[in-house]
């Protein structure tokens, strides 16, 4: 039975009484003020509905109304620790009730359609501010306030609320609970990277307690191993003495139909790994755990390891698998493979050429073992995290989906095409002023939103099209790539790249960050593509583009949004912060652990027969 369930046992087993809020808290209304007394550099600050961010919850005090020291604020109209602030009287049914917690004293105050909810002993300031943002007391504003056209909650429309009051142990505990899932579901600067920090402690006691290779050295297995069966090194051998290769020629696959409701994968040894599944049934190489396999493609020397049945799609894949002449653990082999830094710089093919005659270090069977045993324990981490990458990166997707859905009926939102507040660059840049660190090109723009890395060149060109601060970079070759980024710097980009900048008499209407973000989403790359034109390179279509519409709620929602987002967005795509340079980090951690593991003297073959 979990920590509430026996406080209420012990505390309250015939349940808890209700009592009416208004004997349980005091509520105050707030400061009137002519519109004579506002003043920009006025001494007292004044909190209006705007400064609740809905529907999180928060203070957002990014604009404060200031009016001058003549307006009387009596001492009660202060805002203390615990105060709950609540929207009191507004003309929107959505705003009037929404509620922000005071963390601490402030010295601001708040107008007179606000009002304060300052709770008595018996009740727990943050308990009580989770009834006001839930169900039951919005069900009663919309019944109480139904029959009236003026929204205005007064102490007689709150005479008749009643809630619930358990003793204080069971209303902090309940606390305790409902602030943490509050924090997951509406701080994402503090929810995911608490998560994050759950998955490094993890990730620590691992690496402390199973990978400490300061003690492995002195007593582990391996060690032990390495004293017993090779004291004085161990051979080196050419891969091809190791591996045999099989051309792809029976398992390439005839038709790019892909469909993810097919079973078999289609494979490359790039990045990508599975380009789709296939219906085709026939030439299918079988893989399996029992029976894996190495692909390596012999242009570009990348390979992938796979214990599942597949397909290819290039006649440049080898298919690599054990030599019977020589035993050795194929994943053993693959770990060695990983720690041969050969670069190819021509288009040719390598394995028999340049590849296959790199020597690896061949110790006993037992050893090779216990290497692997480590090594894939350090790759089952990286795999977990990069799950959870991939898993947030969805959850990303979604809320940045939901967040920018909006009804086209619902007040105060503004449907406007990209046209209309938005334009294309058409600024130049010269070629001298641009660098590797402000050039952007549709090569080092990262799919799927991941923003751009550092460009390796600047072509050669006199003039690019110039993107600022502001602006929002989309690559314009594959939409279906949907690769975008928001320009926080000034540079220059290729012709393959549109740079979209706000309108200036749309400033105030639109914020930068939300325009990103709108652009971001499933529902514009789905457009694009649907509009693009081109068959093996297509391109969108810019007219079409401008004609895609957007909507534009208040500023205060976009600014609520886009910081959301933002949060998400760094977790998921920050190679600096969050998932990705913990994933860089740990993955560095593995190389050099792998490189150490690996590295043993080499004795010469005539040594060890003797």
């Amino acid at each position: 039975m979990s920590k509430l369930a026996d406080l209420i046992a012990k505390l309250c087993p015939d349940g808890v009484p209700y009592k009416p809020l208004l004997e349980v808290a005091q509520y105050v209304r707030g400061v009137s003020y002519g519109k004579d007394q506002e003043s920009v550099n006025g001494e007292i600050g004044i909190l209006r509905a705007n400064n609740i961010a809905f529907p999180a919850n928060r203070l957002n005090l990014d604009d404060v109304k200031r009016v001058s020291a003549e307006v009387k604020v009596r001492k009660e109209q202060h805002l203390f620790t615990g105060d709950i602030l609540i929207c009191a009287g507004s003309g929107s049914k959505q705003h009037i009730g929404k509620v922000a917690l005071i963390e601490s004293d402030m010295q601001e105050t708040f107008g007179a359609f606000m009002a304060v909810i300052r709770s008595h002993k018996e009740i727990n300031s943050h308990f009580l501010f989770h009834i006001l943002t839930g169900k039951h007391f919005s069900d009663y504003l919309n019944r109480s306030l139904s029959t009236t056209t003026i929204n205005n909650i007064s102490a007689g429309v709150l005479k008749d609320f009643k809630i619930p009051v358990p003793p204080l142990e069971v209303q902090r505990e309940i606390v305790n609970t409902l602030d943490s899932l509050y924090a997951l579901a509406n701080d994402l600067s503090a929810g995911l990277p608490a998560e994050l920090a759950a998955r490094r402690q993890q990730y620590e006691y691992y690496r402390d307690h199973l990978l400490n290779f300061s003690e492995m050295a002195q007593s582990s297995k391996l060690s032990d191993l390495i004293a017993k069966l090779c004291p004085d090194g161990v051979p080196y051998s050419e891969l091809q003495n190791l591996l045999v290769y099989e051309q792809p020629s029976k398992y390439l696959v005839k038709s790019a139909k892909y469909d993810n409701t097919n079973t078999t994968p289609v494979l490359t040894a790039g990045q990508t790994f599975i380009l789709g599944y296939t219906s085709e049934e026939i030439g299918v190489f079988p893989a399996s755990p029992e029976d894996p396999v190495i692909i390596f493609d012999d242009f570009t020397t990348a390979f992938k390891w796979v214990d599942f049945p597949f397909k290819v799609k290039s006649s440049a894949i080898k298919i690599l698998s054990p030599s019977k002449q020589h035993l050795s653990l194929i994943r053993y082999i693959y770990y060695a493979m990983q720690t041969i830094g050969f670069q190819p710089t021509d288009h040719a093919r390598h394995w028999i050429s340049k590849y296959s005659k790199f020597k690896i270090p061949v110790p006993p069977l037992e050893v090779q073992q216990e290497i692997v045993r480590i090594l894939d324990t350090f790759s089952t981490l990286e795999a977990e995290l990069e799950a959870e990458l991939e898993a947030r990166q969805r959850q990303y997707a979604y809320y940045r989906d939901t967040l920018l859905t909006f009804d086209a009926t619902q007040g105060g939102v503004r449907w406007m095409s990209l046209g209309e507040v938005a334009t294309y660059s058409k600024s130049r840049i010269a070629y001298d002023q641009v660098s590797c660190d402000c050039f952007v090109g549709v090569d080092n723009m990262i799919a799927h939103t991941g923003g751009i890395r550092r460009a390796n060149f600047v072509p050669s060109q006199n003039y690019f099209t110039e993107y600022l601060v502001g602006d929002v970079l989309i690559g314009n070759i594959r939409p279906y790539l949907r690769k975008i980024w928001l320009a926080n710097n000034t540079g220059g980009c290729s012709g393959d790249v549109l740079a979209i900048r706000i309108k200036n008499k749309y400033n105030r209407l639109i914020t930068p960050g939300y325009l990103y973000h709108s652009l971001s989403s499933s529902r514009f790359f789905l457009y694009a593509v649907r509009h693009s034109k081109g068959g093996k390179m297509p391109r969108g279509d810019k007219s079409s583009i401008m004609r895609y519409t957007i909507p534009i709620p208040p500023l205060e929602e976009q600014r609520r949004i886009a910081n959301i987002l933002d949060s998400f967005d760094a977790l998921v795509n920050d190679l600096s912060a969050g998932l990705p340079a913990e994933l860089a980090a740990r993955r560095k951690q593995y190389e050099y652990y792998r490189d150490q593991l690996l590295n043993f003297p080499e004795i010469e073959v005539d040594h060890v027969a003797e």
